[in-house]
């Protein structure tokens, strides 16, 4: 069985605007196919393969207060260059 290891991990309340600014260096970073993450004085550098697979899924849930939505965005794609995964920096 292939080994699975979490790379990063995070949560946090943002603003509408910090989020789309993330969503665009993100969609920036895609295009040249490789996303840099910092965690702390830690960087985190994940080559992307030029073909991903993209999944959407949207959901709500009536509660008392109003209507809570989720959007989840997921890109999954094979690295062929095995060996050549993240680097730690």
């Amino acid at each position: 069985m292939a080994k699975k290891s979490v790379l990063l991990k995070s949560k946090e309340r943002k603003d509408v605007q910090s989020v789309a600014a993330f969503l665009r260096q993100l969609a920036d970073r895609l295009e040249q196919q490789e996303i840099v993450f910092h965690r702390g004085a830690e960087e985190i550098v994940v080559p992307v393969a030029s073909d991903v697979v993209l999944s959407l899924k949207v959901k709500e849930k009536s509660k008392k207060r109003g209507l809570k939505r989720k959007l989840k965005l997921a890109l999954k794609w094979v690295d062929s260059k095995r060996g050549e995964g993240v680097t730690l920096g």
